[in-house]
């Protein structure tokens, strides 16, 4: 008897355990890679994909603020048609913080230039993205970024 009452809250702990939906590391840092590529020359279902329905997007320099995954993806594609753009990461630091929930920080360098005046000047920004991450039916979405820049030459 005994030994059957000390083996029953193990027995649930690990039950608990196991079906607690858990940050995968490695997806999280995915959606963050993959972001950079869909940013740049993705259709707008991809880039809407790797955000959260819910999902808030800022950059305080500009004093943007959107809401909605459709909202942000609507916004790449209007920016995908002004500018040709290259964006590369430079660092990415994921953290669990949660069983579904994951904070990350990554330093971006964006190369810009507008599509239709070839001669413009090539715009360089260094930035960093704040995010905050989340697990939902299994795939690692960004719930809200903050992009602040660092600096931002013409060139």
């Amino acid at each position: 008897m005994f030994k059957k009452l000390i083996c029953l809250p193990f027995a649930l702990t690990l039950l608990g355990c196991t079906s607690t939906p858990h940050v995968d590391m490695a997806s999280c840092k995915e959606t963050l890679l993959n972001y950079v590529n869909l940013r740049d020359t993705g259709s707008q279902a991809d880039y809407q994909a790797l955000f959260s329905q819910d999902a808030t997007f800022s950059i305080p320099a500009l004093s943007l603020h959107l809401v909605g995954a459709e909202t942000i993806a609507e916004r790449q594609q209007q920016a995908i048609q002004k500018f040709k753009t290259m964006h590369m990461m430079t660092s990415v630091d994921v953290q669990a913080i949660q069983n579904d929930e994951a904070r990350a920080e990554s330093y971006f360098i964006l190369y810009q230039q507008e599509r239709d005046k070839v001669d413009a000047p090539q715009t360089v920004i260094n930035g960093k993205y704040t995010d905050k991450l989340r697990v939902l039916e299994g795939k690692c979405l960004i719930q809200d970024r903050q992009v602040d820049i660092i600096r931002k030459e013409n060139w």
